[in-house]
């Protein structure tokens, strides 16, 4: 009787209505630059109001991390570890890369600028040539511009400079300009604007880089529309207060952002150079032209891409790439079968791959002119660039 009893107590149990689980919390990482002089934990106390902000517009919990390692937290926005994330435009526009969108950009608009020190008697960005530079945190957003638009000219700041320093302190690198350590300096332009209007004849500004947005907001394409549009809105209305204490950490300010804010910033350090030392850039319209008058057009993508799209004229030849994606990139590491190209080394050859993000084309130019080749040609902007100008693609090998 007894087994009998507890058997229905437990049956009844069972049929009471299930409980709502409650949701798993977002997570709300916030990224701080190496300028920032506010510690861990004020930035903690700054932002655990905007993380409650974020929780009440979503209607669900927000765990906020903040961390001043953005080598750490580029490894978490690879493997889309983060719902929201506030943090330097380098680290924006690689999220873009790894299913994040902008949603938001604060702290208006920074300039990486060059600024030269008097006793140096450089004047201009020639002059600085073999000189000495120093270079704040290297992942800071400072030298993530600085390096990528040298790695739009072709070229890197250690073969630009004879001696690269890097401080973690981002004030020591006006420091070391004034004790004569270095001759230039990359610092935002109004940190250097600071510096010189206190003693105008201590530098001279001799390189201003592209401006970019200081900072920004980048949701997960795995939330919806709606949740990203309450997002924008928690930033966009910060309370007046809550405002305030975020200028403390260079983040006031917010506006809305689409994805052309962050466009350029995510190309640096990702997209190839912009220039071919003994070659030439060709764009889709002459690429076109080139091939009605018998110009060979090397497709140097794998066999698999090759197939599934190619421009019609376009023979495969693979450039297997085992090297860095870098200027400086070592062929032997490579594999390309170059017995394939013309015996003449005067023929004229077009090289292409998939886009300006696309390496295999940069490269199989680049050794092309190093083995001879007189006359190559790069279609950079490769095949995304001759779709989009209508021209024929056909499929198979």
């Amino acid at each position: 009787m007894f087994n009998k009893k507890f058997a229905a107590a437990i049956l009844g149990l069972a049929m009471l209505p299930a409980a709502h689980a409650a949701p798993d919390a977002l997570l709300f990482s916030v990224a701080l630059d190496y300028d920032s002089e506010v510690s861990n934990t004020a930035a903690q106390d700054i932002l655990q109001a905007v993380a409650r902000q974020l929780s009440t517009s979503l209607k669900q919990p927000v765990k906020l991390v903040v961390a001043q390692n953005a080598e750490r937290i580029g490894e978490n926005i690879r493997t889309s570890a983060y719902s929201i994330l506030l943090a330097p435009s380098h680290l924006i526009g690689s999220s873009m890369k790894h299913g994040y969108s902008p949603v938001s950009k604060a702290g208006g608009t920074s300039k990486v600028v060059l600024v030269a020190s008097k006793q140096s008697n450089i004047r201009t960005m020639e002059q600085a040539k073999g000189k000495r530079v120093v270079l704040p945190h290297p992942e800071s957003l400072v030298t993530f511009v600085v390096n990528g638009e040298f790695n739009a000219l072709g070229s890197q700041p250690k073969q630009y400079f004879s001696n690269v320093n890097h401080v973690r302190l981002y004030g020591a690198t006006l420091y070391s300009l004034e004790i004569g350590h270095v001759d230039v300096a990359a610092v935002k332009e109004n940190v250097a604007n600071e510096w010189l209007s206190k003693e105008p004849e201590r530098g001279v500004i001799i390189k201003t880089l592209h401006e970019i947005p200081t900072a920004g907001v980048a949701v997960s394409n795995k939330m919806n529309d709606a949740a990203k549009e309450k997002i924008r809105a928690a930033f966009l209305n910060l309370p007046p207060e809550t405002k305030t204490r975020m200028a403390q950490l260079g983040m006031s300010n917010f506006e809305t952002a689409q994805k052309e804010d962050f466009e350029y910033v995510s190309t640096l350090g990702y997209y190839t150079p912009r220039v071919l030392p003994g070659g030439k850039i060709v764009t889709a319209d002459e690429v076109n032209k080139m091939l009605a008058s018998g110009v060979m057009l090397f497709d140097v993508r794998p066999e698999v891409q090759y197939a599934a799209g190619h421009i019609q004229q376009a023979r495969n030849l693979p450039y297997a790439m085992n090297s860095p994606k870098e200027i400086n990139f070592n062929d032997t590491l490579d594999k390309w079968d170059m017995s394939k190209l013309p015996a003449d080394k005067n023929t004229a050859l077009i090289f292409q791959c998939n886009g300006a993000e696309c390496w295999y084309s940069y490269k199989a130019s680049r050794v092309a002119i190093k083995n001879g080749y007189k006359n190559v040609h790069w279609f950079r902007e490769g095949l995304p660039s001759w779709k989009s100008r209508g021209y024929p693609v056909n499929t198979g090998a």
